[in-house]
């Protein structure tokens, strides 16, 4: 089952498919009301989140983009363009090499580069951790996600409980497709004005330094007071972008 939904669906010139993060859903772009913007929006379920059955392949980011362009080209589109969140960024990339001669990508929160050895190692500890005890480790980090001071806020805890819904085989699917995704530095960089990275400037997963050496090659735009999950941190802010994106 492929879950989505479709808003302001009567808008015919622009859509945008909105691609959510790990161990989260369609419902993390509720809080950006996003049937008040002059576009169509798709907002989907990954396979193995929220609604969507988990895909019956080997782990693979490029295998998920495969599977969604088909799921989007048999709900009738085919020219759109794609904001993808943390892993949702990874697959977005993978979404847009496949529609490369038109639409505009846009990563928050997100990176285009593979996996070093340390992250590799990080992303195995998370394989074993989950297997032992899938609460304690989304108990641990989700809340992780978010800056320090707005941890207890009810949102958290509503992501927590939606994840917690996740099952063991998708967490594990998704933590090895994202460890042995390839590099997509040189796709991005020769974007130019179709791509757009949104980076909070205080975000622990996507380092802002790291990002910051590629801004002579993309559009960089810096999030202040903001972490992992800028449009719940900074929503107004992102909203605006959305408008210039």
């Amino acid at each position: 089952m492929f879950s989505y939904k479709i808003i302001n669906a009567h808008i015919k010139t622009r859509t945008i498919v909105f691609i959510h993060g790990f161990l989260e859903s369609q419902t993390m772009w509720n809080v950006l009301e996003l049937q008040k913007f002059n576009f169509c929006s798709i907002t989907i379920d990954l396979p193995g989140h929220g609604k969507s059955n988990l895909l019956d392949l080997n782990p693979s980011i490029i295998y998920v983009a495969a599977n969604l362009k088909f799921q989007l080209n048999k709900l009738g589109y085919f020219e759109f363009d794609v904001l993808g969140h943390s892993l949702g960024g990874y697959v977005a990339i993978e979404l847009h090499k496949l529609n490369f001669s038109f639409g505009k990508i846009c990563l928050l929160n997100s990176n285009f580069w593979e996996d070093d050895a340390k992250k590799k190692t990080d992303r195995n500890r998370v394989i074993e951790l989950v297997k032992i005890s899938k609460h304690l480790f989304i108990r641990e980090a989700i809340p992780n996600l978010f800056l320090e001071h707005i941890r207890n806020n009810h949102f958290v805890s509503d992501l927590v409980q939606e994840a917690l819904q996740i099952s063991v085989e998708s967490i594990v699917f998704y933590t090895k497709a994202m460890r042995d995704r390839p590099s997509n530095i040189d796709y991005i960089s020769n974007l130019t004005y179709k791509a757009m990275i949104i980076q909070g400037n205080l975000d622990k997963i996507v380092i802002k330094n790291s990002m910051i050496s590629f801004k002579q090659l993309i559009d960089l735009q810096i999030i202040h007071e903001c972490g992992h999950m800028s449009h719940f941190e900074q929503t107004k802010k992102i909203q605006e972008i959305l408008n210039f994106f």
